[in-house]
């Protein structure tokens, strides 16, 4: 599980593992205004906008 944080100062808690936000953030060829993928521990999908991410960590 990783919680990411937002320039909003919202965070979401998604079932990804650092490694794979931390691939899809380094990544040049992705915009900055492309909506990255997520998904929730329920199932359910997010689409964040990359820009918008400030951090993220690794939760139990």
């Amino acid at each position: 599980m990783v919680e990411i944080y937002l320039k909003n100062n919202v965070f979401y808690e998604l079932d990804a593992t650092v490694e794979h936000v931390r691939a899809l953030l380094e990544d040049n060829f992705i915009k900055e205004d492309t909506f990255l993928p997520f998904q929730f521990e329920d199932g359910l999908k997010a689409y964040i906008k990359k820009s918008e991410i400030v951090a993220f960590n690794e939760t139990d």
